[in-house]
């Protein structure tokens, strides 16, 4: 994945031809029709960091990106977690003390999973610097709860330098349980940066049964209907206990009539079983996508000139806005705010905030409006003060437009979302997997064949052999999309380092369920530590994700270890320096071996052999020849929420010489990455040729989300269709080849 950064020439140079192309058309709303002055008018902003930039003569803090994650280490048929709370604070935030009540907040979330009430009182802090609830995925029965064997992530960007980011505490209620949950105590227990500013949270927190915490709020009946994810179906309905935070004593005897004769929640008895770990919890530093957000608006003041409409759209924010707010003040200054929009946020999350509705006008704040002197500012928690500004600009000769899939010629295809979840099977100290690579097709898409060289169905990039040896999937990508089978793959896994045993990653796919390029479903990943073992499916037409008719039917299953294979290209020495995971420090490193793809013999046995990889303790059960080893399983789930459509703006200016536009533009909720991004030529309601090309303008491309910011020039006839109002940005992904979200740019009223 590639890392951009905003450049705030750019940014400076599209406001400022803004600025005077508009100041110079005001003109226009004074007319006067014989009844008073008509006010009906448009407005437009730029949404970036240099304006924010420019105003407060402070750049906006672009942060520390800290990934999170954390892992459910529960047995399958072990305990549960409700979605997992996570807060970065000055060291003053003690969630409970042992030995006293619980406060209300932790009450709800011990006993309902509930954080909203933590996450209140988190924000009431003045020591807080930010905070996110992680749900889970993959629980068919409340797809919020954290599974066995998950994982989950989330990057918080932080400013290291602010003592309000040098502290990390959690909480999670434990389920099924009547208040069963897990958090530190201390406050200060876990540090991610010294007081010096410096990363410091490279270690791993691993929290044990033993550590399960009872909030005392309800008495630990285990009925049902007082049991979150037991039989619970409304909160608080228990019997208060009126008692203290405590250490949990365990859930009661099998054969008691509790949790634990549920075949379910067999091995679930966290207290009492030797060695049971709850959650890991990592942090890595990282570099954040994108480095400053930007985006569009569009608003109208109606003929009255009493109500202002609005439409917000932005990306890349930090986290979570904290305030959206249109205040008092020109290009360079800052002021009051005048209008709160907080209740017109339609989303405030991953970076994407939206925004849409209206707010009265008064004469005086009319007349601001008409002089350019208002201005949209968006904060976060790691900017207070500003993260992104647009100063509300005329729109008399620049061009806007929203992109939806409204306007697609033909109706594009929404598709359907379905998670796909891979486990790391194997028992501990066996073998790791790197992230595994999964590819949707036709049916025709051949990894391997037994017998035949790794080469076969890979010559052009050598992606299996590279794949096998290093674990790297960069040209097994490149090898799918030639061979032309499907048109929708990705990685699983691939955020976190090799998948550990145990360990689950998961990844959403939006596909085409009617599309015979979706139907079928093949995998591959490197089994380390080794030379050159794999696993795949041979077979191309085994796992079936959808059927003719377009019903889904993924189905479950599990790779077992012998299904392991030997790629047939580097001799397996098991010498560290040629062993992936093992020592190995550059790729492609070993002995070519020059054979053909086969059954994997195994590793050598640690008797024989004292420096090979069995005879490591961390690989001391790793012989995955062994009766009952199984590497991966596979879990396939439909989601039955609609999907969300996607949705953006673009500004754009047509400099004075009539030879060039500058233009901006966001775009969210896309399916999957933007493939192509054009300026095509039509009239609303018809699909027309690409006219300029500006792929090579996006700035963001990743997670649903594009961003495209530029200059570019027009020839005298594309500027003639411009101010016609017969061009369109059109965005094209693998679900939509032919187009997925379009805008047509039409000059503002």
């Amino acid at each position: 994945m590639k890392h951009h950064s905003i450049h705030a020439s750019r940014a400076s140079a599209i406001v400022g031809v803004l600025a005077l192309s508009l100041f110079a058309a005001c003109s226009d709303d004074d007319d006067d029709d014989g009844n008073g002055i008509d006010f009906s008018t448009s407005f437009a902003s730029l949404i970036d960091a240099n304006q924010a930039t420019t105003a407060q003569q402070t750049p906006p803090t672009e942060g520390t990106a800290v990934r999170v994650t954390v892992r459910h280490l529960a047995p399958e048929n072990g305990t549960r977690l409700a979605p997992f709370w996570m807060g970065v604070h000055d060291g003053t935030f003690d969630l409970f003390d042992l030995g006293q009540p619980a406060s209300p907040a932790l009450e709800r979330l011990a006993e309902d999973g509930d954080a909203d009430d933590l996450v209140t009182l988190f924000e009431a802090l003045p020591g807080g610097a930010a905070q996110r609830v992680l749900p889970g995925m993959l629980e068919s029965q409340d797809e919020d709860v954290i599974a066995p064997g998950e994982q989950v992530s989330r990057i918080l960007r932080l400013d290291a330098t602010n003592a309000n980011s040098r502290y990390f505490s959690y909480a999670a209620m434990v389920l099924p349980s009547n208040d069963a949950f897990v958090a530190n105590a201390d406050p200060m227990a876990h540090e991610l940066f010294d007081a010096g500013g410096n990363f410091v949270g490279g270690m791993t927190i691993t929290v044990l049964g033993t550590d399960v915490l009872d909030a005392g709020t309800e008495i630990n009946d285990e009925v049902p209907a007082n049991t979150a994810f037991f039989g619970q179906t409304t909160p608080n309905t228990g019997a208060d206990e009126l008692g203290l935070v405590t250490d949990h004593p365990g859930f009661m005897a099998p054969t008691s009539g509790g949790i634990l004769d549920d075949p379910d929640f067999a091995d679930a008895d966290f207290e009492n079983t030797a060695g049971y770990q709850v959650l890991s919890i990592t942090f890595e530093e990282v570099t954040p996508t994108p480095a400053l957000g930007m985006g569009v608006a569009s608003y109208t003041l109606n003929s009255a000139g009493t109500t202002l409409g609005f439409d917000v759209d932005v990306v890349g924010l930090s986290g979570p806005a904290t305030s959206v707010v249109l205040a008092e003040g020109g290009p360079l200054d800052e002021g009051a705010v005048i209008w709160d929009l907080e209740n017109d946020v339609t989303r405030n999350e991953d970076g994407v905030l939206r925004a849409s509705g209206s707010v009265s006008v008064n004469d005086d704040q009319r007349l601001l409006l008409l002089a350019n002197e208002v201005y949209l500012l968006i904060t976060t928690s790691l900017n207070p003060t500003g993260e992104l500004r647009g100063q509300l600009l005329d729109g008399g000769s620049v061009f806007f437009t929203m992109l939806d899939t409204a306007q697609e010629v033909p109706t594009p295809v929404l598709g359907e979302e379905i998670i796909v979840s891979v486990a790391n099977r194997a028992p501990a100290m066996g073998t790791f997997q790197t992230p595994v690579w999964v590819g949707f097709h036709d049916g025709t898409f051949d990894i391997y064949e037994a017998g035949m060289p790794a080469s076969t169905f890979f010559p052009t990039n050598n992606g299996l052999e590279r794949l096998a040896e290093d674990g790297t999937t960069d040209a097994f990508r490149d090898d799918f999309a030639l061979l032309g089978a499907g048109t929708r793959d990705g990685v699983i896994g691939d955020f976190g380092g090799p998948v550990p045993p145990g360990a689950r990653v998961s990844e959403r796919f939006r596909l085409d369920p009617d599309n015979a390029t979706n139907r079928f479903f093949s995998y591959a990943s490197m089994v380390i530590p080794s030379n050159d073992a794999f696993v795949a499916n041979g077979d191309p037409l085994t796992h079936e994700v959808f059927s003719p008719a377009g019903s889904f039917v993924g189905q479950d299953f599990t790779v077992p270890g012998s299904a392991v294979l030997d790629a047939g290209t580097e001799v397996n020495d098991e010498l560290p320096a040629n062993t992936a995971f093992f020592g190995q420090m550059n790729p492609d490193t070993g002995v070519d071996e020059m054979g053909n793809v086969m059954a994997h013999a195994g590793f050598d046995d640690p008797g024989a052999n004292p420096n090979g990889i069995l005879a490591d303790p961390m690989f001391a059960n790793a012989d995955f020849t062994g009766a009952g080893y199984e590497t991966l399983d596979f879990r396939f789930l439909e989601m039955t929420d609609p999907v969300v459509a996607p949705r953006g703006q673009a500004l754009v200016t047509l400099l004075p010489a009539g030879d060039t536009i500058l233009f901006s533009l966001t775009v969210a909720d896309l399916s999957g990455p933007a493939t192509g991004f054009h300026i095509h030529e039509a009239q609303p309601g018809a699909a027309g040729p690409v006219v300029i090309d500006l792929f090579s303008t996006i700035v963001t491309n990743a997670d649903g989300v594009m961003t495209a910011s530029g200059t570019v020039p027009v020839t005298s006839a594309q500027a003639a269709s411009l101010v016609a109002g017969e061009l369109y940005f059109n965005v094209h992904t693998d679900l939509n080849p032919s187009g997925e979200v379009r805008g047509q740019i039409l000059m503002e009223p």
